[in-house]
């Protein structure tokens, strides 16, 4: 673990994706790493899902929520805003150097997995850097 430079939070508003954020940043004071908060706003696919489907200010507020966290901890932090799969979108920021992903185990999706939130079962299967699951 003394490797651990860039953690990349997978951030969704949720109360598992807030105790990763807890968690990032005991990890970075432990190793003095740089922590990103990231969420990935997934617009409605089309017109009749709009109810269902967060707004694009909802998507930011979680971000911003998360934010809050880190500032209330003293901690310094970067933001990434993005928009698409979730899974797929933290999949592709994973892969540019960062040394550890946290995400919530259960998160604020529309169509969750059975034990696992579906990004976080795909986010597990399918990054190239170890995952860390933040159960709540």
């Amino acid at each position: 673990m003394a490797g651990i430079k860039r953690i990349l939070v997978g951030v969704d508003g949720s109360k598992c994706s807030n105790e990763g954020v807890r968690y990032a940043a005991e990890l970075s004071k432990k190793f003095d790493a740089t922590v990103t908060l990231m969420h990935v706003y997934r617009p409605p696919e089309t017109t009749r899902d709009l109810p269902a489907h967060e707004r694009p200010d909802e998507a930011q507020a979680k971000l911003d929520d998360s934010k809050k966290i880190m500032d209330g901890l003293g901690m310094s932090y970067k933001t990434v805003f993005s928009t698409g799969n979730p899974a797929s979108v933290l999949l592709a920021e994973a892969a540019k150097g960062y040394d550890l992903m946290i995400v919530g185990s259960r998160g604020m999706g529309y169509v969750e997995g059975f034990l696992l939130g579906s990004t976080t079962t795909r986010v597990a299967h399918h990054a190239k850097i170890p995952v860390l699951i933040v159960h709540c």
